[in-house]
């Protein structure tokens, strides 16, 4: 039995090390080299990276640059560029099989990629070169690699090579990202089929016309949720889109700071990730030195600075897409109504190659699947396919222009040295529409509205238009001299977070659908406090008002419920703990748990029974939930003080009041907490009960898998803090917030003590086991950055060029 025993144990061992040595080799990263030759390098380039892996190059020119930078990236983050190229083109299938064939036919409908080889001739040779140098250092380091990443193992693929074109076609991704107005678009289409007028304007207060049913033929409920199911798909499963998608921006004229210099502070809000969608790098040549956040699959700094200005930028949340109803002509299914006339769709056949399910070398290939795209002169037909309609719908978006020059704008933004070269080089902008700030050395602070925005001959964009009708038509662009700007206002700041940046007497419309004012005024607010007639702003509190969590849109409701009456100790006791709330959404705090749980509860109290019946009807429960967070927490406030309808369930026979909504909306919030977080108040910290979650394409759905690749963090914040966090509740395990900071970055534009630090949201590695996969993440939770003008080297890479090799 002994013998036995042993040899059982000996074979468990070697069991034990082959499986651990086989998750070694699967997992491992790449081996590293000191001195690198490169055939497609015009130059020696020095890469010294610090203990976060965020890398300076020192390059003896642009090609070289770039070249190195593409290098890095796929160094770094090569399944992610991988992930990227096939979700611009339409090719997730290819991969992941049958379950991304919807993503894949809504970008080829959209012609994503046919965009962005028309862009490609648009940009002018330099431009065109950076491009070219960044594909070719991508496509050098996979040359030589024996290892790929384990994603690549794992689903036996081999990366395909980049192109210039492929980083275009993500810049229009990322434009498609920050564009929601077809999304508001078809919401508002449900609502008015599905509810009272009077029920549709408390959703939608901001659109300033009254919303009636219409008698226009539109296509029912379900169909239209038809063509909402892709873009659900893509915010679940790639993070693109949203409703939360958006930014803090704001700058500091010199004379309001301790350092007596410009400061400019900025953070976006995106959809979490991992890895982050940003890597920073600072790139250096002797004419020009600029540092930040590269957009991976694109080779430019996209928010920085350089040695003479900083820039950031905010969603502008514009509305850059129009649906459209086309008329066809009865005889002829092939023409459409334009122009007075009957015109011919353009037509184009897309091929999908589809993988088989797992395990796909066991079974018969999929036969591929071929669609029809038809083209209007205003757009494609997004219909097609998708649902059955007597009258097609298209979607008119900025971001498919033939003329853009997006890359280009940024690409001369890198080297621009003042206001002037400012304007200049973000007037070649195109998608998507931003909220672009300024600080120079100078001392001078400013801020540009830039993009297109389309000026329409009839309508205001918030439904959709009919073309046979001349609703909806576009005649050009609002002129970017008559963008919105300010320069060196007297008041010493300017703030942005994707509210309102132009008032009641802008003569152009640009959207119905800007965020509410409440980040932007606690902004404002903090920057009022900090620059005083005796003191100054600081970079101290800066990063203190970057990590803020007071909730200035909780002010009103919250004071509400703190006088609310339960008629039970137990209750009362709750509400005695929420009292001493400071409105503040920390981690440790109590109040934000009870506040922000109540709040929801509130919410599917008082819709519950009145959309009941609607949320019954298949597919618009998605839809209708959706609206009904965009009910501002001042609404209900007001709604419970003049006794709302709202409050009364229509199902019972009783007229229940707006006192037994808030009651019953804390019992089940106090239900839901004890459930979750346990009976002692102490232990409902918000951190406990929201977590963020940045999740990875496509492990975060995979059992097992997602417990290496995904990364969990308890999360401060709430939409509507400076901290901003959007988060769904889940049943049982609180709030899950997918969409959140980015990344922070403060620019300090001192010539004597410049300051640039900034924080990514998770690490600068894509590699599950590289140590910078998420070394950020804790420093990016305890609100800590990395100080880019103080870094050390920790390695010290050098490419050269072929030639040189000794």
């Amino acid at each position: 039995m002994r013998i036995f025993l042993l040899s059982l144990a000996g074979t468990m061992l070697l069991v034990l090390l082959g499986l651990g040595w086989g998750f070694y080799s699967l997992f491992a990263m790449p081996g590293s080299q000191d001195v690198v030759t490169e055939v497609g390098l015009t130059a020696p380039v020095t890469v010294r990276t610090d203990g976060y892996g965020i890398p300076v190059i020192e390059a003896e020119n642009e090609q070289s640059l770039y070249f190195t930078m593409g290098y890095l990236h796929a160094k770094d983050r090569l399944w992610q560029l991988e992930v990227q190229k096939r979700l611009s083109s339409g090719t997730l299938s290819e991969v992941f099989g049958k379950k991304t064939l919807a993503q894949d036919v809504w970008i080829r409908t959209l012609g994503i990629r046919q965009a962005a080889e028309q862009a490609l001739s648009q940009l002018e040779p330099d431009v065109l070169a950076s491009l070219q140098a960044y594909s070719d250092g991508i496509n050098a380091w996979v040359a030589k690699q024996t290892k790929l990443p384990a994603e690549f193992v794992l689903l036996n693929i081999q990366p395909q090579g980049w192109q210039p074109v492929d980083s275009l076609a993500w810049s229009k991704m990322f434009a498609l990202n920050l564009a929601g107005n077809f999304r508001q678009e078809l919401q508002r289409m449900i609502a008015l089929q599905l509810l009272t007028p009077e029920q549709v304007a408390l959703f939608f207060p901001q659109d300033g016309i009254p919303l009636s049913r219409t008698a226009r033929q539109w296509p029912n409920t379900d169909s239209l949720q038809g063509l909402l199911a892709p873009l659900t798909d893509l915010q679940q499963h790639f993070a693109v889109g949203g409703t939360n998608v958006g930014s803090n921006a704001w700058v500091v004229s010199g004379h309001l700071t301790a350092s007596g210099a410009a400061l400019l502070a900025n953070d976006p809000h995106l959809g979490l990730q991992t890895p982050s969608l940003w890597y920073a790098v600072s790139q250096q040549i002797p004419n020009m030195q600029v540092s930040g956040m590269t957009l991976v699959g694109l080779p430019v700094i996209i928010f920085g600075r350089n040695a003479d200005i900083a820039w950031g930028g905010t969603n502008m949340m514009a509305d850059v897409q129009d649906l459209n109803i086309e008329r066809l002509n009865p005889a002829n299914p092939r023409q459409y109504w334009q122009d007075g006339r009957w015109t011919d769709f353009v037509t184009r056949s897309e091929t999908i190659q589809v993988r088989a399910d797992f395990p796909s070398a066991l079974r018969d290939p999929l036969k591929p699947v071929v669609i029809q795209v038809r083209q209007t002169a205003s757009g494609p037909v997004i219909s097609d396919g998708v649902i059955t309609v007597s009258q097609p719908m298209t979607l008119h978006w900025v971001g498919v222009d033939r003329h853009d020059t997006t890359y280009q704008a940024f690409y001369r933004l890198n080297r621009a040295r003042n206001w002037t070269e400012f304007l200049a080089a973000t007037a070649e902008h195109t998608a998507p529409a931003l909220n672009m700030f300024y600080a120079d050395t100078a001392g001078n602070i400013g801020f540009k509205g830039i993009g297109r925005i389309p000026l329409r001959e009839s309508g205001n964009g918030t439904l959709p238009g009919e073309h046979h009708k001349a609703q909806g038509n576009w005649i050009g662009y609002i002129p970017f001299a008559e963008l919105p700007m300010s320069y060196n206002p007297p008041e010493g700041f300017i703030v942005n977070a994707n509210n309102a940046n132009v008032d009641s007497t802008y003569p152009y419309v640009i959207s119905h659908d800007f965020a509410p004012a409440s980040r932007a005024e606690r902004i404002r607010e903090l920057l009022a406090n900090s620059t005083t007639a005796s003191t100054k702003l600081t970079i101290e509190q800066t990063r203190q008002h970057q990590s803020d969590t007071v909730d200035l849109s909780a002010k009103k409701l919250f004071r509400q419920l703190i006088r609310h009456q339960t008629g039970t100790a137990d209750l009362q006791n709750v509400i005695t703990q929420l009292q001493h709330w400071d409105l503040r959404a920390d981690q440790q705090s109590v109040g934000a748990s009870i506040y922000y749980t109540w709040l929801y509860y509130l919410r599917t109290q008082l819709f519950n029974d009145e959309l009941k019946g609607y949320w019954q009807k298949k597919g618009s429960e998605s839809t209708l939930t959706a609206m009904s967070a965009l009910v501002t927490a001042d609404s209900i406030a007001s709604w419970l003080q003049q006794e709302s309808a709202w409050c009364d369930d229509v199902n019972t026979a009783a007229v229940e009041n707006c006192h037994a909504v808030v009651t019953t909306s804390l019992q089940l919030a106090v239900e839901d907490l004890r459930r979750h977080l346990g009976s002692d108040m102490a232990a409902w910290r918000w951190g406990a009960q929201q977590r963020s979650v940045f999740r990875h394409t496509p492990f975060s759905d995979v059992k097992g898998l997602n417990q290496l690749f995904e990364l969990t963090t308890e999360a401060a914040g709430a939409p509507d803090t400076v901290q901003a966090t959007a988060a769904t509740y889940q049943d049982n395990d609180g709030f899950t917030a997918t969409f959140g900071v980015g990344f922070r970055q403060i620019m300090q534009m001192s010539k004597e003590t410049p300051v640039h630090l900034l924080i990514n949201s998770t690490g600068q590695s894509g590699q599950m086991m590289s140590p910078h996969f998420s070394d950020m993440l804790q420093l990016f939770q305890q609100q800590q950055y990395v100080d880019l003008n103080k870094k050390q080297s920790v390695t010290v890479l050098q490419l050269l060029p072929a030639a040189q090799e000794h």
